[in-house]
């Protein structure tokens, strides 16, 4: 089973990768496999934030329309900062 910490570790490096990609493309442009591995992992970072989401509430206020980020304690509250 994947706690907090593992699932947010694996979505922070997938949104590495992403960024990655992303400057590698500004040069490479016409790489058709870099540009179909950027679209499978933005499917994974989607799938992952979902999943984030549904179990542990919304990462950043942007993604909640009711404000429940706010009501949640902060991660150094319950981790002493590990997050």
């Amino acid at each position: 089973m994947i706690n907090t910490k593992n699932l947010k570790h694996r979505l922070m490096a997938v949104r590495f990768a992403l960024w990655d990609l992303h400057l590698y493309t500004d040069t490479h442009g016409c790489d058709c496999e870099t540009r179909k591995l950027t679209e499978t992992l933005r499917r994974q970072c989607d799938e992952l934030l979902k999943e984030y989401e549904c179990k542990y509430g919304p990462l950043t206020s942007m993604n909640d329309e009711d404000c429940t980020w706010a009501e949640t304690p902060f991660p150094w509250v319950n981790c002493g900062g590990d997050f």
